[in-house]
């Protein structure tokens, strides 16, 4: 595909005229320049017969810094500084008034995509609760009292919504509300606490805080300069039976990508122009997240009827992360001097290799979590497997040790509070219906101690 900035055309298809994307009137956001940019869901194919594809988020206690340190190497905070000439609505809301300094880090709050949704319909349709929520929030935001950024799963299941009218409801809202603040992607998240851990073994006390892992844009929560969009010589059929090609280097138009908030808007919401393209993949985490789903109704099925199964279940899936992660290990722990053969299969400390591999997984947060909380969804029987809990099993592993805050899907704060993750990580959990409890949350931990 030849890309011509801003708009992509692609040879050889006649395009039905459409509207205009709407471009919300804000101030742009360029990158932020003191967030250094640290792979996932949408593939195209290019004239020369390759393809670009956008990642789909392969999976490859809180070590949080104290409120007082959680900034960039530079000192500085993902949001800028807030004005405190005058109180705003958020200072009345938050009670800080004239105690709040301007080098006060934000609460950090993550929200599910159900709640997107439902802040996009409730604006829409001007329910007054809504209305009320999203003023009370946005300036919060505005005043820099909390941060709720964006992770590589929004970014996907946006794409997912066929109409371009609803993408646009929601992007908005979470343009306004986020102002395109990510998260690191999952496969990041762990290669850092893997890095952390080999350095503490080595007598360092390397801790993986949340404001390592705040970033601006596409690029930093796909790491990737290119946002979402991946290269790849030819796309995998809907059913998976061809495997997708292998990686190719961009068009020349993609060497240098653009930046800036049109951008950043692309990346979230999307155009007509590109969706609608030929040699375009816009929902492969749909594919990936089938796959996932049979392969989970798979291990259920051993589960019963095998009672062996059902007692190593953990050590399994601990088993499953750690060989994902392996060339990652042996990387770090090559650069260490330590071996990673003894740190995982014969410890001294630890007799058998499943113990020596528990507990190097209970030294990665998100390594952890994403175990815990798919082990608790095995034991669940009641609770069937679909697609989409590949994308909510890495961002809740990513967000739940180093957020603040979390609003999600009723069961799965469920099984974050129920099997203690969210106490060990100190992160208040919300579903949906307590929306209202969440925004008091924030307000108790945005109010800084006296």
């Amino acid at each position: 595909m030849i890309w011509r900035w801003p708009r992509p055309i692609a040879p050889g298809r006649a395009r039905p005229r459409s509207r205009r994307p709407h471009y919300p009137r804000l101030a742009p956001l360029g990158p932020d320049p003191r967030w250094p940019a640290l792979r996932h869901g949408c593939r195209a194919r290019c004239p020369a017969g390759h393809t670009f594809s956008g990642s789909d988020g392969d999976l490859p206690e809180r070590h949080r810094r104290p409120r007082s340190a959680a900034r960039g190497e530079d000192g500085r905070h993902p949001l800028p500084p807030r004005k405190t000439s005058q109180p705003s609505l958020g200072d009345r809301l938050w009670g800080a008034g004239d105690n709040w300094g301007v080098d006060a880090p934000p609460v950090v709050a993550y929200f599910d995509m159900n709640v997107w949704v439902a802040l996009a319909k409730g604006l829409k349709s001007q329910d007054r609760t809504w209305v009320r929520r999203y003023a009370l929030l946005a300036d919060a935001v505005e005043a820099s009292h909390v941060v709720v950024p964006l992770t590589t799963g929004h970014y996907l299941e946006l794409w997912h919504r066929s109409s371009q009218e609803s993408r646009e409801d929601i992007g908005r809202v979470m343009q306004r509300v986020s102002r395109f603040a990510t998260l690191a992607p999952i496969q990041t998240v762990l290669e850092r606490e893997v890095e952390a851990h080999v350095a503490r073994l080595t007598g360092g006390d390397a801790r993986v805080g949340s404001s390592q892992l705040l970033g601006y844009g596409a690029s930093h929560a796909f790491s990737s300069p290119h946002g979402r969009f991946r290269f790849v010589e030819s796309l995998a059929s809907d059913d998976g039976s061809l495997p997708e090609g292998g990686p190719v280097d961009p068009p020349p138009e993609f060497v240098n990508p653009p930046t800036g908030a049109a951008w950043e808007w692309i990346q979230l919401v999307g155009l007509p122009e590109v969706l609608e393209s030929l040699g375009v993949d816009r929902t492969p985490s749909h594919r990936l997240g089938t796959a996932h789903a049979e392969e989970e109704v798979r291990i259920r099925e051993l589960m019963a009827g095998d009672p062996r199964m059902r007692g190593r279940l953990r050590d399994f899936l601990i088993a499953d992360v750690i060989m994902s992660l392996s060339e990652t290990i042996n990387d770090v722990c090559e650069r260490a001097g330590i071996s990673s053969y003894a740190l995982l299969l014969d410890h001294p400390e630890h007799p058998t290799p499943p113990e020596a591999m528990g507990a190097f997984i209970s030294e990665l947060p998100a390594g952890d979590a994403f175990v815990t909380l798919r082990e608790r969804k095995h034991r669940d029987t009641t609770h069937p497997w679909d697609q989409h809990d590949r994308i909510d099993l890495q961002s809740l592993a990513t967000t739940l040790p180093y957020v603040d805050v979390i609003i999600t899907e009723r069961r799965w704060a469920h099984l974050c509070n129920a099997s203690g993750l969210a106490r060990r990580h100190q992160t208040s959990i919300y579903p949906l219906h307590e929306f209202d409890h969440a925004l008091q949350q924030l307000a108790v931990q945005a109010t800084p101690e006296a």
